[in-house]
């Protein structure tokens, strides 16, 4: 992905549009995430989501954010909280998904 004046928010949405897909990591034990993110961005994604259930959440977003370097954005799923979303984008994540309205959440998000 190349750097532009874009707000994180409309290259996750144009990446998401352009690809048609967002791809969803979900594993039951930590594994090695960076094949997983790389086989997703070889099939043609630009931005992955990583479930906050799965074990090593927060290092997976942070390993694959510094292994893609922008070429492919990482998404937290299921972020019930400011203070998971916060971890998440101490950790690298472009952006928070989250199943419901949580205000604060959304507060945190914009704020930054």
């Amino acid at each position: 992905m190349a750097r532009s004046d874009k707000s994180i928010r409309e290259q996750v949405v144009e990446s998401t549009k352009a690809t048609g897909v967002l791809p969803c990591i979900k594993l039951h034990a930590k594994d090695d995430f960076i094949s997983y993110a790389k086989a997703m961005y070889d099939g043609g994604a630009r931005v992955v989501e990583i479930t906050m259930t799965t074990p090593g959440a927060l290092e997976a977003i942070e390993a694959i954010s510094q292994e893609f370097k922008g070429r492919l954005l990482v998404a937290a799923g299921t972020v019930l909280d400011p203070v998971s979303a916060r971890e998440v984008i101490l950790h690298g994540g472009s952006l928070i998904v989250n199943p419901c309205v949580i205000p604060e959440v959304i507060d945190l998000c914009a704020g930054i």
